[in-house]
Formats: structure tokens, sequence, C-alpha cells
């Protein structure tokens, strides 16, 4: 997928955040285009979900802008955030344990605003997910872990978003319940064209189906580039294996 000549759908303009007065990220710049699927590589510490915390509101900017379609978003609540068109799939299996499969999708679905629209839009995430129709009554502490993640994605699409925010979305899984369950990811972004922009560590895997890559080191992107080529790019593979 070329981005050449689209207008971004997300963008981060030079930003910086962090925690405690300490910033993790410095001028960090990327962007987006719809219905495309950017991965964002780094080792443990580099930022990457830091980035995706303060695109979706919970760690505040300290400076630079994010414009979602050209307007800025940087001050928007999470809740805003939702309803602007951005959700967010955080690190592990934030899925409510006690509650079923059905439950879940129930307590995801309240903020939207009518009855029937929350109920068309659990009935449409779970055609998208069709393993999950047959076990819609289980409780979510007897799912297998691909199962929880299906949960936790199909959660995340109720509100349909425009952007998709994924942080390690395969953490867990085992190589080829991963590599599915990625596969799945740019399915569901070719039939919805919905943007992703997914934190992996599963480098091969993600560069397999996204479109775009950025490296990030020590809070700033050190290298952006085609997936389809970055394997094969030198600087990038010196600064994926250098420590």
């Amino acid at each position: 997928m070329s981005t050449e000549g689209k207008s971004p759908l997300l963008e981060t303009r030079e930003i910086a955040s962090g925690y405690g007065g300490r910033d993790v990220l410095h001028g960090v710049s990327i962007e987006v285009c719809r219905g495309e699927v950017v991965a964002l590589i780094g080792h443990n510490g580099s930022g990457k979900s830091t980035l995706l915390k303060s695109i979706f509101g919970i760690v505040p900017l300290t400076a630079g802008e994010i414009r979602l379609q050209g307007e800025r978003i940087g001050s928007l609540s999470s809740r805003r955030m939702l309803r602007a068109g951005v959700a967010y799939m955080p690190q592990g299996q934030r899925i409510f344990d006690d509650l079923t499969v059905l439950e879940n999708l129930e307590v995801g679905a309240a903020i939207l605003p009518e009855r029937g629209q929350r109920a068309l839009a659990i009935e449409e995430s779970l055609e998208l997910f069709g393993g999950l129709k047959g076990i819609r009554r289980r409780r979510c502490r007897s799912l297998s872990g691909g199962e929880r993640q299906m949960v936790a994605l199909a959660t995340a699409l109720l509100t349909s978003p425009k952007l998709l925010l994924l942080d390690e979305p395969s953490l867990g899984l085992a190589p080829q319940p991963s590599s599915q369950l990625l596969g799945h990811l740019a399915e569901l972004s070719a039939k919805r064209d919905t943007a992703m922009l997914i934190v992996e560590q599963r480098v091969r895997a993600v560069l397999a189906i996204s479109h775009r890559a950025y490296l990030m080191k020590s809070g700033n992107v050190a290298y952006s580039g085609a997936s389809r080529s970055a394997m094969e790019d030198p600087q990038f593979r010196d600064l994926l294996l250098d420590r």
C-alpha cells in the first residue's frame, strides 16, 4: 500500500511525554494513513507503549501535537478519543474474567448512546470473530489465550474505530496462534478500512502483515520505511540488534 499523495489519518508532530516530570518520548513524529497497518518496533523501554498511551490521551504531552484527520486531539480524554474514532487495546488481556464473552462485549458497548446501536455493534463484532459466537455464554476465565485476545479485540472494535492502537496483541501466545491473530488483524483492517498502529515484539510476523514500520530507540524514531524491505535494510537490522 502506498501512502504517497494521501492525507494522514493520524499525525504526531515532535511530541514529548513521560511520567513524573521525566520525558520518555523526545520529539517523536509518525503518521498513519486511513486503512494502513503500521508496525511500531523496538526494544523494551524504547517508548513504544508510551507513544500509544500518549496518542490515546492517557499520558499527557509536554511538547508537540497530535492530529487526527488534521484536527488537534492531544488534549482529548480517552472517552472523547473513542468518540473521535480512536480505540486502544492495551498490553495484556484486559477483559473481565468473571463475565461471559457476551457480558464483556456489553460492557464495552456501554459507551454507545442507543440500545439498538449497542446490540448491533455486539452482533457485528461476533460476526467479525466467528469463533466467539459459539462461546458467547462462557466465562472468560475458561478461555484459551487466543480466545481471550479475540474477546479483547472484538471489544476494541465495537465503536467501529477509524484507528486502532494495539499494544503487543500477540503477548503470551505461541507462535502459530500469534501469526494467525496478526493475519486476522490485517484482514480486519482491509475489510473495514481500519488503520492500525501495532506495537509488537514478533518482528518478522508484524512486518509480514504491515505496510510500513517505525523502529524506536531511547524515545526517538530511529528508522522508518516500508515493511516489506525493512529486514533487508542493514540500518534497520543493526538498530534492531543493537542494545
